[in-house]
């Protein structure tokens, strides 16, 4: 199998995490009319505040990954439609304000008739326990910018928020430079902007947005990270390892950013710390992210170990056998073994 196969595979995670206000994979087991689940995040301790940057939710049956998507601005997430069952929403830590939480919900038809149901699910993340007082200082000043933020920039935002979550992308735009407009060091429209942006494709303005986010307040972990993920996309892959180490640094612990530095590291041929990065990610969020492992054997197929390459897509199909590219990874996984 010539590497750009595996390659190719491996790029799916890199391509859909730009579209950060929304991600859905199609439950294999949905009929075409199911149940809808729905809900918000919230900050822990909070019943209004709905975490920003936005948080991956991903939903499980019986251990199995089924579908994730990313909350609006709102905090809001949607999935559907699905059959009856027992089913799990898990929010992953972000190693900074909360820990991963996961909560079950239990949806079926009512007695007496097969109208699907609208379940509606809250989900209240919990306190991450360790280190709560020892923020540095300079959060303190981020929450200082938040505070002094006119009203007017506040109801710019919001309804550049409630434009983007319409998929009125023009509008949301307009509105978010206006708020921008009214107060330059709005972090968060600057945050919003780069990922209209992104999802809209225009990568050099989402670096410019994030950029700026970054110059507002310098030791924000989100900010740099999603910085990372544009810098790989526009082929600049060892100045995204230096602001993916950074994100790291400043405590984000997430398996998504050590697999973007894997990647990253992976795209300047440094496989020894790749793997390290990809096998961290993987003890991080593998049982939730099994993509990960192509990564993973990506890394392994460009740095020429093939039996290790075989070991991590046959552990993909395993651990994910209803994945809509098992078909791909095996005929992938024949062709390795033929040129073995």
């Amino acid at each position: 199998m010539q590497r750009p196969v595996v390659s190719q595979l491996a790029k799916i995670l890199v391509s859909s995490l730009l579209l950060i206000l929304g991600i859905f994979f199609p439950l294999t087991l949905a009929q075409q009319i199911g149940h809808s689940l729905r809900g918000k995040v919230y900050l822990p301790g909070n019943n209004t505040t709905a975490p920003n940057p936005p948080v991956r939710v991903q939903l499980l049956s019986k251990g199995s990954l089924q579908a994730e998507t990313f909350t609006d601005s709102s905090g809001a997430f949607n999935f559907g439609p699905l059959v009856n069952g027992n089913y799990q929403l898990v929010v992953q830590s972000d190693g900074l304000r909360f820990s991963t939480t996961i909560t079950e919900v239990q949806i079926f038809f009512m007695s007496g008739n097969r109208v699907p149901q609208i379940v509606t699910q809250d989900i209240s993340l919990t306190a991450k326990p360790s280190d709560i007082g020892s923020i540095p200082n300079a959060t303190l000043a981020d929450r200082q910018l938040d505070a002094s933020i006119p009203k007017e920039a506040k109801k710019a935002y919001e309804k550049g928020s409630k434009s983007a979550k319409k998929g009125n992308m023009p509008e949301a735009l307009e509105y978010l430079n206006q708020a921008i407009g009214l107060y330059p060091k709005y972090f968060d429209a600057h945050m919003a902007l780069g990922e209209l942006h992104a999802k809209a494709k225009d990568l050099t303005s989402a670096e410019s947005a994030f950029l700026q986010a970054i110059e507002i307040k310098p030791k924000s972990a989100e900010a740099k990270f999603h910085l990372g993920v544009i810098l790989i996309k526009t082929g600049k892959s060892n100045e995204a390892i230096e602001k993916l180490r950074q994100a790291i640094e400043l405590g984000d612990a997430s398996a998504n950013t050590h697999l973007f530095l894997g990647v990253a590291l992976m795209n300047t041929k440094n496989f020894e710390e790749s793997e390290k990065m990809l096998v961290k990610a993987l003890d991080i969020g593998g049982n939730l992210q099994p993509s990960i492992r192509i990564y993973l054997a990506d890394c392994y197929e460009r740095w020429g170990k093939t039996d290790k390459t075989i070991e991590q897509l046959e552990a993909y199909v395993r651990q994910a056998p209803t994945a809509p590219n098992v078909a791909d990874i095996e005929r992938a996984i024949k062709q390795l073994k033929e040129k073995r």
